[in-house]
């Protein structure tokens, strides 16, 4: 999975966002590690609305109206491929322990 599939659907696990919330999240949750531009942002969104992984909803009543926001939500499929990403991840940072542990002298 990209990296930025991995933090949209990250930052939509908590639930519905628009995209400069999710943008915000993943900033924060990598202290500066992962920055989601716009344009990586957008055909990101788009592509995980395509596979079924995210849903794009009406903007909520309670919102600040913003004619350029977009708000999403995660699909059961969704959730799914991101448990299963960070299993993944998971099991390759224990390998690399693993393998640093072995390699020392």
């Amino acid at each position: 999975m990209k990296t930025a599939s991995f933090h949209i659907l990250l930052g939509l696990a908590g639930g519905p966002s628009h995209g400069a919330e999710i943008q915000r999240r993943a900033v924060e949750r990598t202290e500066g590690a992962v920055k989601l531009y716009p344009v990586t942002l957008y055909r990101s969104l788009d592509e995980l609305v395509d596979r079924g992984l995210i849903e794009e909803l009406p903007e909520p009543e309670d919102a600040d109206h913003n004619e350029r926001r977009r708000y999403f939500r995660l699909t059961g499929e969704g959730r799914r491929a991101l448990r299963a990403e960070a299993r993944s991840l998971e099991a390759s940072a224990r390998m690399a322990y693993e393998a640093l542990e072995s390699g020392r002298s």
